[in-house]
This record gives C-alpha cells, structure tokens and sequence, in this order.
C-alpha cells in the first residue's frame, strides 16, 4: 500500500511504502495520510496522472502529452527538480532512507546532456527515466 501525504486537500508528499511514509519530514498532527494503491502511485510517480484530494478521498486524473515540445521545456523542469533536491541535499538529511538513491538522482541530472533527447518527448521525463533504467523520483516523493 501507498500513501499521500495530504493538508487541507492539498497533496504534500507521496510514499510508496510505510517506512518512506514515516520518514517523511512530516507531523502527523498536521498532515494526514491518505491510503493509495500501489497501481496509482506508480502513476503518480510517473507523472502519467495527477492526484487530488477532498477530505479523506484520493481521485487520480490520468494526464495526457506531449509533455515536453522542446529541449527549454524539459530544462525548466529538471531545473525545478534539482532545486528541490538541493534543497532536501542541504538540509543534511543523510540519515533519510532515500538519501543515497536521491542523491544519485541528482548527480545523474546534474550530469545529463539534454541534447541526446529527441524532442517532442511524448512521455514525462518519470517515464522516459523507467523506461531507460534511470533511477528517478517524483518531488512529491522527496522529503
């Protein structure tokens, strides 16, 4: 079972599992999870659909491309990504369970040569890094 991590109908943070659920930077007396199936995590996570929120119910909204037209698009994006990646590197969150792999991430993205993908990107970037092998994380997975 997944989780979203939800306040006032807003999504926070999504969790694949239990033990990443509890080591959010989270209070549990302010954010409230919110059981989800593994199926529309994976969706989720992917940014092949969005998640909404109304009380204790999770609604998943499948979402349609192209998702990137050109090379500035994606840029903008993962430029989005590393700032909350840094901003979860610098808070010295070593002892986070995803620290190792999102550090990985990072240096992967810090390192990526945008002009070996060919443009319109029919899939999210989620979904171009599953389908090549690259560990990836959603930003509502970082912590």
């Amino acid at each position: 079972m997944a989780y979203a991590i939800v306040t006032d109908d807003n999504v926070y943070n999504i969790a694949s599992n239990l033990l990443e659920k509890d080591d959010l930077n989270v209070s549990y007396d302010i954010y409230n999870a919110i059981e989800i199936s593994d199926e529309d995590f994976l969706k989720v996570k992917k940014n092949l659909a969005k998640i909404t929120v109304s009380g204790d119910t999770a609604t998943i909204t499948n979402l349609e491309g192209p998702f990137f037209l050109d090379e500035e698009a994606l840029k903008n994006y993962i430029d989005t990504v590393l700032n909350k990646i840094n901003l979860f590197i610098n808070a010295g969150n070593t002892e986070k369970i995803l620290y190792s792999d999102i550090n990985e991430y990072k240096n992967y993205l810090d390192n990526l040569n945008l002009s070996t993908i060919t443009f319109p990107l029919d899939s999210t970037w989620e979904q171009y890094c599953e389908d090549n092998e690259i560990t990836y994380f959603h930003t509502l997975q970082i912590p």
